[in-house]
């Protein structure tokens, strides 16, 4: 995405200026840049900084693509599209900001990205694995307290 957008900043990638201005074009690689970003789990700071945007600005992109991909994904459905399944993935990646291998986990309430990497780090990759957990192997991961471990077991073992 990155070799994308600088191609299109450097003007060889021809932009059709009877389809969609260079301004506009810029501006969608950039959301698009952005978004690819925040689902590979960049930092918010290094997000801001690359792209020179404020908080507001990134908040406000993931939440026009959670509510484009929903729309897609509820009118995939009535249509039957075959890959509903990818597009709410999709959609749920750019919500929470993580890859894919963190969906499982980042579905817990109290867990965000950045908890949810720590867990998959700590080998809690699976809410199966969070089931056999101990209370004092959860303490043991920075970010995750006593209160919060007590109800991450409460929420993988009780539902």
């Amino acid at each position: 995405m990155e070799e994308l957008f600088t191609l299109a900043y450097t003007q060889e990638l021809a932009v059709d200026e009877f389809d969609v201005d260079q301004e506009t074009f810029f501006a969608a690689v950039k959301t698009a840049s952005i978004l690819q970003d925040w689902m590979n789990e960049v930092s918010q700071d290094k997000i801001i900084e690359r792209y020179d945007i404020g908080p507001g600005d990134l908040h406000s992109r993931v939440e026009i693509a959670d509510w484009l991909l929903y729309a897609f994904a509820e009118v995939g459905k009535i249509l039957k599209y075959e890959h509903v399944r990818e597009v709410e993935k999709l959609r749920l990646r750019i919500k929470y900001g993580v890859r894919e291998e963190l969906l499982p986990v980042v579905s817990l309430k109290g867990i965000g990205r950045v908890r949810a990497r720590r867990l998959f780090d700590s080998g809690f990759d699976s809410i199966e694995k969070l089931r056999r957990a101990t209370l004092s192997e959860l303490i043991s991961i920075p970010g995750i307290g006593e209160r919060l471990a007590k109800s991450i077991l409460e929420q993988v073992r009780h539902g």
